[in-house]
């Protein structure tokens, strides 16, 4: 019995993994958001600007005028078998700015990808649009895989020179919604919050950056349903900066992670 145990470890993490998920009642899409950083809220301001931030709300792109590229994984809720990685690049398109990203969750026996592309464009001073157009694939262990097209439409408006609100829609099977704002009070400290809709429930999620010193900055956040808190240290060293966080899910337990960010 010990050594069924052994050989079937991976399988039973990715059972144990599934069953509270579906508890927690967390949708199969929210499995490829992460969860020991915010890329929604921190969307609406400029201090924890990346290329994965922006390929997740491509009303983003307009504002990456060069070259940036980002990684991050984590470790969700501590389990090593089931690794959730993601990467981005985003580059100039002529009058748009484009952007690709890829997400993946899980091993050899279940796991779910996303891959991305995406295009923002500015329209002015104040406005701001994107869309982006995906591939969303599950495979299941014996079981055979399913795939369907995704796509979202973002919008930003700059209320003020450091006051941004947008809304978001998207398609995956099912279609939700999302809309948040972000008070840049300075260059040093943002406050955003984003509501998102959809399986006919609202998540929420506030978000608060503080730059400490010009190379250290420090990331808070509170998710909500299941609420659970998320803290993260930014270094910045020129160009390459580097993101660790974490975060503690009151059944799970904490999924540590670490991200790179190159780009201007």
């Amino acid at each position: 019995m010990y050594l069924l145990l052994i050989r079937y470890q991976r399988v039973l993490y990715t059972l144990y993994l599934l069953f509270y998920s579906f508890c927690c009642a967390m949708p199969v899409m929210a499995q490829l958001k992460p969860l020991a950083t915010d890329w929604q809220a921190t969307s609406y301001g400029t201090l924890m600007n990346s290329a994965l931030v922006s390929t997740s709300n491509p009303s983003r792109l307009a504002d990456n005028k060069a070259f940036s590229a980002a990684a991050y994984t984590e470790r969700r809720y501590g389990l090593a078998s089931l690794p959730w990685y993601a990467a981005a690049v985003t580059f100039p398109a002529g009058l748009t700015v484009a952007g690709f990203q890829l997400l993946h969750f899980g091993n050899n026996y279940w796991n779910e990808r996303l891959y991305t592309g995406a295009l923002g464009l500015s329209m002015g001073r104040k406005v701001a649009i994107g869309a982006s157009f995906g591939m969303h694939s599950q495979n299941v262990w014996q079981y055979g895989s399913r795939s369907n097209v995704t796509a979202s439409l973002a919008f930003q408006y700059r209320l003020k020179s450091n006051w941004m609100a947008g809304i978001q829609f998207f398609q995956d099977g099912q279609r939700s919604c999302s809309a948040g704002s972000g008070w840049q009070v300075s260059e040093g400290f943002l406050l955003a919050a984003v509501a998102t809709y959809a399986e006919n429930s609202i998540t929420g999620i506030v978000t608060t950056i503080w730059q400490l010193v010009p190379a250290v900055a420090l990331q808070l956040s509170v998710h909500t349903t299941p609420a659970f808190p998320q803290i993260g240290v930014m270094l910045r060293k020129a160009w390459l900066r580097i993101d660790a966080g974490a975060a503690y899910h009151p059944q799970l337990g904490i999924t540590p992670s670490i991200g790179f960010v190159w780009g201007k």
